[in-house]
């Protein structure tokens, strides 16, 4: 460590020329890296995910994304039976501005699942196609001014809900940037290193993460030209990037500061340094980036990718750090570290105290901790797999308002989450219809249904929507998706379950099954 640091200083504006140059390409290529980056939720062997892909290449629309949900409520004195004949062309129009998604309803089904305790409210639900880009848009965009219009002209009061819509929080479907959230954590970062330092050095960290993150973008650019690397990279680059480089360049500043305010000249600080803090670098780089290879080893494609985004995170850093912080320090640092209001010649009282009282109270610490310890682990035993629950949602908002309206009537809250039950072969309208049977029965499903509209039926295939009784959204409600596929697994044709809670149990039987 030592000769690398004297070989940085004596080489230090080359060593700052080349990092210069590695921030301005990584400019260009942060904006290209996220173009390339791919939307990947794929568990490959999966039931559920295998059956998706069969649906998806059959029907074109439905699998682990939740439908869209249209909502109408009929004027007081009237039912939905009675306004039928003028909800029906609404849900055509739909369907033409829609063409590729599915839709059903109580016109499609006449089932009472569909209507509400007083007959006045009833719902659609729109099966979208397969989400593969952040630039795509949901069915609501086009539904709503139909739904609008519709509104004023027939006098039934339309709207939209959906899963997918609670998620966003709100009805602007734009959400912030990349940009942004990293802004956000880079001024809190900015203000934590201002109270640490009290002086402009603060900002030294800061741009060593940016160089940091800049590098790493460039990085995963050119890996996208040789493997598919998931679009969730790009936040562990810029968020978890900027954390740790901060980090890590905290403990060579730091030292460099003390063994200034000791009476070092600015060499021999930034020398000591690197020898001391550079070694502690390097273990901790090390030890994540290791720890991180047990990702590669398990059978996601997305997990895989931010195995490989989280090990370059630390390795870049170190590599930073290593080269143009002290190259940094040993030119401009003295200058930048103005104005000193903290010295660090002295041990800070504060912490000093503390630690006299742990070593003088040393097991009523140990036993402190393990309480606290104790605290946070025990929820661990609790946690729930998946997605979060609808109530944890938007608590407000038409999207909120109109899935209560549904909920107030009586409608199953497994509505959002609807599973999907493939089946093929000769007689698959037969095998449906059992299916229909057998699932309808089982605990915890509020229905079963068998279209025979031709978005539900196709060539020697059928399709069977499966309501359960609550959100099959967490691996504490999607056991129904099991109890279904025990039930109807011995019928001829049927190929499998998907659907949200489908997606919950392909997750734990890839990921969470493989720990032991």
């Amino acid at each position: 460590m030592i000769r690398l640091a004297e070989f940085v200083l004596r080489h230090r504006r080359l060593v700052m020329l080349f990092w210069l140059v590695m921030f301005v390409v990584g400019i260009g290529a942060a904006g290209r890296t996220s173009e390339r980056l791919t939307v990947d939720f794929s568990l490959p062997g999966q039931p559920g995910y295998e059956t998706e892909k069969q649906i998806l290449a059959t029907y074109g629309n439905g699998g682990s994304n939740p439908p869209t949900i249209a909502v109408v409520t009929v004027p007081d004195g009237s039912t939905v039976e009675e306004e039928l004949d003028r909800i029906t062309p609404v849900l055509d129009q739909v369907q033409a501005a829609l063409p590729k998604t599915r839709i059903l309803s109580y016109a499609d089904t006449e089932d009472p699942i569909f209507l509400t305790d007083d007959g006045r409210t009833t719902y659609a639900l729109v099966y979208p196609t397969p989400f593969t880009s952040f630039t795509d848009v949901g069915p609501d965009v086009a539904m709503r001014p139909i739904l609008e219009q519709a509104t004023e002209e027939t006098g039934l009061t339309w709207g939209v809900t959906g899963y997918n819509l609670l998620a966003q929080g709100s009805d602007d479907p734009e959400a912030p940037s990349l940009l942004v959230d990293t802004l956000i954590g880079g001024l809190g970062a900015l203000a934590v290193l201002t109270f640490l330092f009290a002086s402009f050095l603060a900002l030294v960290p800061l741009l060593v993460a940016a160089v940091s993150i800049l590098t790493t973008f460039t990085i995963v650019l050119l890996g996208t030209y040789v493997t598919d690397i998931s679009f969730v990279v790009q936040f562990l680059i810029a968020l978890v990037g900027l954390g740790v480089a901060v980090d890590y360049s905290l403990l060579v500043v730091n030292r460099w500061r003390e063994e200034r305010a000791h009476g070092r000249d600015n060499h021999e600080a930034v020398v000591l340094s690197m020898q001391y803090a550079g070694h502690a670098v390097v273990a901790s780089a090390g030890t994540v980036a290791i720890s991180l290879c047990a990702l590669l080893v398990i059978p996601v494609p997305l997990l895989r990718s931010m195995g490989v985004g989280g090990m370059l995170i630390p390795l870049v850093s170190t590599l930073v750090i290593l080269t143009l912080l002290p190259a940094m320090l040993g030119g401009i640092g003295p200058r930048v570290d103005w104005p000193r209001i903290r010295h660090e010649g002295q041990p800070s009282r504060a912490w000093s105290a503390w630690a006299r009282l742990i070593v003088r109270w040393r097991w009523v610490a140990v036993a402190v901790a393990l309480v606290l310890l104790t605290a946070l682990v025990v929820p661990i035993f609790g946690i729930k797999i998946g997605q979060a629950q609808t109530s944890s949602l938007a608590s407000s908002g038409p999207a909120h308002d109109n899935l209560q309206t549904l909920r107030d009537g009586g409608v199953p809250s497994g509505v959002v989450s609807p599973l999907e039950v493939l089946v093929k072969g000769p007689d698959a309208t037969g095998s449906a219809a059992e299916v229909v049977q057998r699932s309808g029965s089982v605990d915890g499903v509020a229905a079963a249904l068998a279209p025979e509209s031709p978005g539900w039926r196709t060539g020697n295939t059928a399709l069977v929507a499966v309501i359960p009784t609550e959100e099959a959204v967490d691996s504490t409600k999607a056991e129904v998706v099991q109890r279904v596929d025990d039930a109807v697994a011995d019928i001829p044709g049927v190929v499998g379950i998907a659907g949200v809670g489908a997606t919950v149990l392909d997750y734990i039987n890839a990921v969470y099954k493989k720990f032991p």
